[in-house]
């Protein structure tokens, strides 16, 4: 049944059709039920009811609307003098409009269109009065909902398409709105197919119409790798406080440049999810960390800790001076030696009775004469980092060093790696317990730790020949 009435007019039309009475007609001319009567108030419209149907399972008004969407493009306001409603049987109102096709997109990014295009493109757009939405769609899109489609004066014109624009597959995967070019009724006739699913544009009057939609959405499809690679920054900085962006540009060694791609490819990746993103991120800081070479994870975390800020900022001379006085302070303050640097590191690692002994981690499995030489040598390394480094960039101009390749990142890397070595040595005394003249205890980690045996050149044979083996207490 049809229900129909002019604005201002006093009557209803409402014209019946009987399915089966169309069908018992057989070769007669079926004329339809029509009847008028008064109007009760002054309204518009028409109105449609499909009653006996055949369907048993029930319709979904709103999914209804959805799909009529893709058909029609008016105005909810009714702008268009054309309003389009589902109502389903509880009387709720679904309106068919522009608004529908962006609402039940589960949409990340929009594009008003031309107003948040770039200058040059939403000028080109204005041209031909085109107006519309773009939306990018969180998950990916239905095959029948990718693309965009174009609407004149309300009315479906052309399927949704990508009109021959350059962008990449997973853009396309996500990529849906409308575009109403009302301006393509004026160009001519026959410009639309009679079934409005398509546009002619192989005709001169179109071909212009045609590169700009494009060009649109190349540059909308971009816009989105964009927005898309920010995004990810941003998450990953949040979450691992780690700037993608800057990593590479803060490693100073060949492993730069492979890992400037492969975050380039992790970022770009549309098919890559939140989750697995920082799981990647995770795994390259453990191969690649922020700032250094590769070796800077295996500086003490106490040296990390004081030179990061200076070796950052390229100050390598700041940076190896506040290691040597990390280092200088630990031995005095353990040592309580009031000496001057080369005195005190004289006194405190002497031969017999040392103020400090680093290896008593190792006095379980190292001998007498082993342990004296892990001591003389923490005691040569010490005065000779004081004498090669302290006094090397005390006496020189820095900017000499630097430009000569005296002392350059690499030096000051391979510096850091002694100094944090030897306060590496001194610091693992914290970790024994020996109150009780016990001896200490040796972790899985020392274990692994543990330095060459320095009298040890060939196996022993027995155990109690070994000088690594236990001492009879």
């Amino acid at each position: 049944m049809v229900q129909t009435t002019r604005k201002d007019d006093p009557k209803l039309y409402e014209v019946e059709l009987d399915y089966k009475s169309m069908l018992a007609s057989g070769t007669r001319v079926y004329r339809p039920r029509l009847t008028e009567s008064e109007v009760v108030e002054n309204i518009q419209g028409t109105t449609i009811r499909l009653s006996d149907l055949r369907r048993r399972s029930p319709i979904n008004a709103e999914s209804l609307a959805n799909s009529l969407a893709r058909l029609f493009n008016y105005t909810e306001d009714g702008a268009d003098q054309f309003l389009v409603k589902v109502v389903d049987p509880s009387n709720k109102i679904f309106a068919v409009d522009r608004a529908r096709r962006i609402e039940s997109i589960d949409s990340e990014y929009l594009w008003q269109v031309p107003d948040d295009l770039s200058a040059e493109h939403a000028e080109a757009l204005r041209e031909y009065g085109i107006t519309g939405a773009i939306v990018s769609s969180r998950p990916t899109l239905p095959e029948n909902q990718r693309g965009v489609t174009i609407f004149v004066r309300g009315r479906l014109a052309n399927e949704p398409e990508f009109y021959g624009a350059s962008s990449t597959s997973f853009a396309f995967s996500y990529l849906t709105g409308f575009l109403d070019i009302d301006q393509i009724d004026e160009l001519g006739p026959d410009l639309i197919a009679s079934d409005r699913r398509s546009v002619n544009w192989e005709a001169d009057e179109t071909v212009g119409i045609r590169e700009v939609v494009a060009e649109m959405i190349t540059w909308i499809g971009a816009d989105r790798r964009r927005r898309q690679r920010l995004k990810k920054r941003q998450r990953v900085k949040k979450s691992r406080g780690v700037d993608i962006e800057g990593w590479s540009r803060t490693i100073r060694s060949e492993e730069a440049t492979p890992l400037d791609r492969l975050l380039g490819g992790v970022i770009e990746d549309d098919s890559i999810s939140d989750s697995r993103l920082e799981s990647i991120v995770e795994d390259l800081e453990e191969i690649v960390p922020e700032y250094a070479p590769l070796y800077w994870r295996h500086l003490h975390k106490d040296i990390q800790s004081e030179v990061k800020s200076f070796y950052e900022h390229r100050d390598y001379f700041t940076a190896v001076d506040q290691a040597l006085m990390l280092y200088v302070d630990l031995v005095r303050n353990r040592s309580g030696s009031d000496l001057d640097e080369t005195n005190m590191i004289q006194q405190v690692f002497k031969d017999k009775g040392p103020l400090i002994d680093v290896s008593l981690r190792y006095q379980s499995f190292l001998n007498d004469k082993s342990r004296g030489n892990l001591t003389r040598s923490q005691r040569s390394l010490s005065e000779g980092v004081l004498a090669g480094f302290r006094n090397l960039i005390a006496h020189h101009r820095q900017s000499v060093l630097l430009n000569k390749g005296v002392f350059d990142d690499s030096a000051c890397l391979d510096a850091l790696g002694i100094i944090s070595y030897l306060y590496s040595r001194v610091k693992a005394l914290d970790e024994i317990v020996d109150t009780n003249g016990t001896e200490p205890e040796v972790s899985e980690l020392e274990t692994l730790d543990r330095p060459f045996d320095l009298e040890a050149d060939v196996a022993p044979e027995s155990p109690e020949h070994d000088p690594r083996s236990r001492p009879p207490s």
